[in-house]
């Protein structure tokens, strides 16, 4: 999965980077780390940033694979 999903789940919800990393309780670098697909999330940090987002972990990796099936990637 791309990060892409994390970035359009956040803008979606008007987050900012800043915002979405404090109610993660992340530095905003971890997170752009996170979402550029520099940095692998640990299973705290995905929980933390679930919460903030008020989702469940599923949820972002089903739209992640929705976002992959529109650009043609399976």
């Amino acid at each position: 999965m791309s990060p892409q999903p994390l970035r359009e789940l956040r803008t979606s919800r008007l987050m900012s980077v800043r915002e979405l990393a404090r109610a993660a309780r992340i530095t905003p670098k971890t997170l752009t780390d996170i979402e550029y697909g520099r940095r692998k999330p640990t299973y705290e940090t995905m929980r933390n940033v679930c919460a903030a987002l008020q989702l469940e972990a599923n949820d972002i990796f089903e739209f992640g694979r929705v976002i992959e099936m529109r650009a043609g990637r399976r």
